[in-house]
């Protein structure tokens, strides 16, 4: 048998419709300030840079200076597979050269490093979100969370150089993504425990083993196939500064690095892409060799031609057994 529910108190009843109608008439609060944002690539190598688009809309009411001497600070907040948040670096580099202003209402775009504002010292699946803190103030103004793989690399090629505390370990890593096998350079002192830099240089494909080398000037020298017909030459300082990048068109039998006399390294059995003068910042493609000129071809003509009484006379058939 059911049992009886008993009516709920008038003044009860009436509280409860008051909140109901309470809730529906209050305002919706607004985010202050509006991310939109995206990482370049969400796999890369350990202790390389985590590239990062981000647009926001200040909508604070007020305007705020990121960088330098402002009064605002933008940062990523990093958390691994364990929920383990990232420490901030040792020694923190800024995301901006200059100060940004964002005024009120306006909305901007930039690319920054988000790398830089925390540790991280292991491969693992993590989740980063851009934060903005103004004036000092504890409550942050905080983005969406977008996973973030960082892989160690596969080592493909690696040398060591010079002896401690000089000593360098110098080597090629391999990162695949969207389909495709990247290289990376990276530059180690094993006995420091340290890290110089890891640079992305390209794709790279594997018909050519990837050439590392040191000259007498400290100058690094990498060599590796981009396509079929294209080599990229890279140079890095002894402290793991980028200096320089080459193209080349070649063979994989036939491109290498070469030592001279003087210890210095150069490339050999290529030819190297230049600028266009008429075009500041693009590459023109080496001039191709002269063809070779080929004889016309001259067609065969049907029409039997004439008998020349200079010619020797046909010998005569062979006569078959039965004919003799």
């Amino acid at each position: 048998m059911p049992r009886a529910t008993r009516p709920l108190p008038a003044t009860l009843l009436a509280a409860a419709l008051a909140g109901f109608c309470l809730l529906l008439t209050a305002p919706v609060a607004r985010a202050q300030i509006d991310f939109l944002w995206d990482l370049n690539n969400k796999r890369v190598p350990l202790y390389a840079p985590i590239p990062a688009t981000v647009r926001i809309t200040n909508l604070t009411g007020r305007d705020f200076t990121l960088g330098p001497g402002g009064n605002a600070e933008l940062l990523f907040l990093a958390e691994d597979s364990f929920h383990r948040k990232a420490e901030p670096p040792a020694r923190p580099r800024p995301l901006f050269d200059q100060p940004v202003t964002v005024s009120n209402g306006v909305t901007i775009t930039f690319i920054v490093d988000a790398g830089r504002t925390f540790r991280i010292v292991k491969a693992d699946s993590y989740m980063l979100a851009p934060a903005i803190a103004i004036d000092g103030a504890p409550s942050l103004y905080v983005g969406k969370r977008i996973p973030l793989e960082i892989q160690p690399g596969l080592e493909i090629v690696g040398r060591d150089f010079a002896a401690p505390p000089r000593r360098r370990h110098a080597s090629l890593r391999l990162i695949h993504r969207e389909q495709s096998n990247y290289a990376f350079f990276r530059l180690d002192n094993p006995d420091a425990f340290l890290c110089y830099g890891v640079y992305e240089l390209g794709s790279i494909i594997d018909f050519f083993k990837p050439q590392i080398d040191l000259d007498a000037s400290d100058v690094f020298h990498v060599l590796f196939q981009n396509t079929p017909d294209r080599f990229i030459h890279s140079t890095f300082s002894y402290e793991g500064q980028p200096l320089a990048t080459e193209v080349y068109i070649a063979r994989a039998g036939s491109i290498a690095l070469s030592r001279s006399a003087d210890g210095q390294v150069a490339v050999t059995g290529g030819i190297r892409f230049t600028e266009d003068p008429s075009m500041p910042g693009y590459l023109s493609a080496p001039a191709l060799p002269p063809s070779t000129p080929q004889t016309p071809y001259a067609p065969t003509s049907l029409t039997p031609p004439e008998s020349d009484q200079s010619a020797p006379a046909p010998a005569p058939a062979k006569k078959h057994f039965w004919q003799r």
